[in-house]
């Protein structure tokens, strides 16, 4: 499985029926995040490693809503 493959979410959602239950990020790739939260499942867990830049204009407010 090729992660640069365009196709790359599309599959692992296929081919894990919804999406993984677990996905690691190691990396402080913005790309890396956005394939991750692509692919996980309604909640499913994701391990974060590697830090992203404030200045990368990434928004995590869906793993991490907040409620009123």
């Amino acid at each position: 499985m090729d992660p640069l493959d365009p196709n790359f979410v599309t599959h692992i959602r296929k081919v894990n029926r919804g999406g993984v239950h677990a996905a690691a990020i190691l990396s402080g790739s913005v790309k890396a995040y956005e394939s991750g939260l692509s692919i996980i499942r309604i909640g499913g867990k994701l391990m974060v490693v590697g830090v992203v830049s404030t200045q990368s204009g990434l928004s995590l407010e869906l793993a991490f809503p907040t409620f009123s």
